[in-house]
């Protein structure tokens, strides 16, 4: 299970480059005091959602390149039931 809140992007993201994964913005939603990016990552079969709180202005648009990554204390496996 992965929080979309928990999320860390662009400079954040590079500070871990062990957790960092690349990918592209595939939908955005602007939320009023935050923005969710849906992302693409090659190699994975879903996208996965991540929220910005900390951003202002325009944000990333749809088809930019972005980084992510979590730091490893955020991360939770769950049993598949």
């Amino acid at each position: 299970m992965l929080r979309a809140e928990r999320f860390l992007l662009g400079e954040e993201a590079k500070a871990l480059p062990h957790s960092q994964l690349s990918g592209t913005v595939a939908e955005r939603l602007y939320l009023g005091k935050s923005v969710e990016y849906v992302v693409s990552l090659p190699g994975y079969e879903r996208p996965i959602a991540v929220l910005d709180s900390r951003r202002h202005g325009e944000g990333l648009p749809v088809g930019a390149p972005i980084e992510v990554a979590m730091l490893p204390a955020h991360v939770r496996l769950l049993a598949d039931q």
